[in-house]
């Protein structure tokens, strides 16, 4: 395969930022020997090299949606994390009965725990799922 000047331009951004391997830089520097002019210009000229990319500006609404929308994530990831900690906690308590005494939860009523424990993992599950959604996206 023909190294062409449309590869090498390619290969400028890396070359001048310092980014390219040994290998790549080896290969510029021989396309550089081999045609001085191009050489001479894109060392002249490094800027003109890199790719000009424009961020797009969003709209004043994008903007409050955006924000809307996450204090809403915020709001419920605050609420899920109540919610797993009352349902891990809750078989931890106990109550009172006037005529036998204090009651464990979770040792006198085993059927409640089938219900409590599942619902307490899953409010966890989704309160870590919706914190790694937003510790992805930057919050």
């Amino acid at each position: 395969m023909k190294v062409t000047r449309d590869v090498i331009t390619d290969l400028l951004p890396l070359y001048f930022s310092d980014e390219a391997s040994a290998d790549t830089r080896a290969l510029v520097d021989a396309y550089f020997a081999s045609d001085p002019d191009f050489a001479r210009h894109a060392r002249a000229h490094p800027e003109t090299s890199l790719p000009q990319t424009a961020l797009p500006q969003p709209t004043e609404e994008t903007e409050m949606l955006t924000l809307q929308r996450t204090r809403k994530l915020l709001n419920l990831r605050a609420t899920l994390q109540g919610l797993a900690f009352f349902l891990t906690l809750l078989p931890l308590t106990f109550f009172v009965d006037s005529k036998t005494g204090a009651h464990w939860l979770f040792l006198d009523k085993p059927a409640a725990m089938t219900i409590l424990i599942p619902l307490a993992v899953i409010a966890w599950g989704a309160w870590l799922t919706l914190r790694r959604r937003l510790r992805s996206s930057g919050i």
